[in-house]
């Protein structure tokens, strides 16, 4: 028979052990990047805007792409007050951000555009403004 003070310690070591699991799977999900926004990262401003475009109208897809970048460039030039107003406030957290890998800059700048526009649009426009540069977007 196992003593009840034993039957005790186990459950101890078992729950640290669910317990150091779990949180090692929450730090995981939270280091996890976003796939599109990794897709997202690796294209040039061109693509990006016809990236844009795309998102915002599929019936774009048959298009030239110069009109389709130029599409793409007047969907960021309507939403680009309404960014800026956004992530602006933030400039001071992105700076301190500046060492971070340009994926996370991209999700911390997508997470302040959340509600502010379009859901399909959030990324592609995130990854545009951050390739542009923050400075370029809020001024110095």
């Amino acid at each position: 028979m196992i003593p009840p003070q034993a039957m005790h310690y186990v459950g101890l070591a078992v729950a640290k052990v669910a317990g150091w699991g779990f949180a090692q799977l929450m730090i995981a999900g939270s280091e996890r990047i976003d796939p599109e926004i990794f897709r997202l990262s690796k294209l040039d401003e061109p693509a990006l805007l016809m990236e844009i475009a795309r998102k915002d109208n599929p019936d774009v897809v048959g298009q030239p792409d110069d009109i389709k970048q130029q599409w793409g460039q007047a969907i960021v030039d309507r939403w680009l007050p309404k960014a800026r107003a956004l992530i602006c406030p933030h400039r001071y957290t992105l700076l301190t951000m500046v060492d971070s890998p340009e994926v996370k800059i991209i999700g911390a700048v997508a997470g302040w555009l959340v509600g502010g526009l379009p859901g399909t649009l959030i990324n592609p426009v995130a990854t545009y403004l951050v390739k542009r540069g923050i400075p370029a977007l809020c001024g110095n």
